[in-house]
């Protein structure tokens, strides 16, 4: 996962934490200051239950408005999915993350299949 900017005055970008499926990285612009984290999990369950675990503590960790990124390789709905097999129990796990994590999904534009 690659954090590219380009220079602005007043805008500062600062690491906060990185692994291998995450960066965090404060935004400072114009007096206010929030949290992005860039996320790729691998299509892989108990790999995406390792980084729903290290979001979840991260997230009772911080106190300021917080932006994630990027693609969780995950459904919590039957209708976000085609032409392949539907994990309930799966898509339920991956929803109770989404909710502790007050994370709310903003749909994407274009091609909703990719």
């Amino acid at each position: 996962i690659w954090v590219l900017a380009k220079k602005q005055r007043n805008l500062t970008l600062s690491l906060v934490e990185s692994n291998n499926r995450a960066i965090t990285f404060q935004i400072s612009l114009g007096g206010f200051n929030w949290l992005c984290s860039t996320v790729y999990a691998r299509p892989n369950l108990a790999a995406s239950y390792k980084l729903w675990e290290y979001l979840m503590r991260f997230k009772a960790s911080i106190s300021i408005p917080w932006l994630m990124i990027g693609d969780f390789n995950e459904v919590a709905f039957i209708l976000e999915i085609r032409g392949v097999y539907f994990n309930k129990q799966r898509a339920h796990t991956f929803f109770n993350f989404t909710q502790t994590c007050a994370i709310h999904d903003i749909e994407a534009e274009g091609n909703k299949y990719t």
